[in-house]
């Protein structure tokens, strides 16, 4: 049961990259889009880690330790200034102790294999750049899984289906006190095309170049499920006894993630990020620690 909040942490980080340039870079988060021909190349890997769960009733369920490693490559290419496409490939590994007991009828063994892709198309609407107030972007993507994983588990890779999403992306770069600054939010809709319920989603995040090389961001991440199981409710359990399998792409997950991290160019063209984030509310879903790094490169 494994809930992926917005676009991913590393939409921050793509910000954070940007701003270690003139051109505005890597575009996961906010309205910036690539200069047309550019190219940027990321290696991403989180790791997710949890040992409880929040039950439709507010109750806390011990689950033994579950974690995720996830090994991502992600891509974004400018077609025009104004336009970007972006693709990402992820590679997972879940595991669980199963000493605890957990969510019912719940399948211990680890799992091994490709996650959900993704593939999205950004357009810029206002520029910053151009006296407008922000920046501000239309985006669609579509995920899909890229291989035959179960979904029926508390450490499945992903939910089984495909969603599809469209956000609105708002951003800003600002001096202040003599240091750099940026603020950008996202909000959008997903369509799950499946089981597990539409969602409503949203991601703000503030940071500051303390040098200029070195950027440290705030950020908070957001998902509000609109229909779907509670998770141990008598509904999840008469599902379960009824197909012999734990329902889970049903389950309707809401959660708050907040986090920070810190990003630091290498080079002109190269840039580290790092990062750590907290679950600070979660309905029907796992209360999770998540690390992460990243590396990205552009041409």
């Amino acid at each position: 049961m494994r809930l992926t909040l917005n676009a991913g942490p590393w939409a921050g980080f793509a910000l954070a990259a940007m701003l270690a340039m003139t051109t505005p870079q890597l575009v996961l988060a906010g309205g910036w889009t690539l200069d047309a021909g550019q190219l940027s190349a990321s290696l991403d890997i989180v790791h997710t880690q949890f040992d409880r769960v929040k039950k439709f009733d507010g109750h806390t369920g011990k689950t033994g330790d579950v974690t995720f490693v996830s090994t991502g490559i992600s891509f974004e290419f400018g077609l025009y200034d104004w336009v970007t496409v972006f693709a990402s490939v992820p590679y997972e590994v879940s595991s669980r102790d199963g000493t605890a007991a957990g969510p019912s009828l719940d399948r211990r063994k680890g799992e091994t294999n490709l996650g959900d892709g993704r593939l999205g198309l950004r357009v810029r609407i206002f520029d910053e750049f151009d006296d407008d107030l922000a920046t501000v972007a239309l985006s669609g993507a579509i995920k899909t899984p890229l291989s035959n994983y179960d979904e029926h588990k508390l450490h499945s890779l992903g939910d089984g289906q495909t969603d599809l999403e469209l956000k609105l992306g708002v951003g800003r770069m600002f001096t202040l006190f003599g240091l750099e600054h940026f603020v950008s939010v996202d909000a959008g809709y997903r369509w799950r095309i499946g089981d597990p319920g539409d969602e409503i989603f949203a991601f703000g995040e503030v940071g500051t170049y303390v040098t200029p090389d070195l950027a440290v961001r705030l950020f908070v991440d957001g998902v509000d499920s609109r229909s779907g199981l509670g998770l141990e409710s008598p509904a999840f359990g008469a599902e379960a006894a009824a197909t012999g399998l734990p329902p889970f792409p049903k389950v309707e997950e809401d959660a708050v993630r907040v986090g920070g991290g810190l990003s630091y160019a290498l080079t002109e063209n190269t840039d580290l990020g790092l990062f750590y984030a907290q679950n600070v509310d979660a309905d029907n879903t796992s209360v999770d620690t998540v690390f992460g790094l990243s590396i990205s490169i552009r041409r």
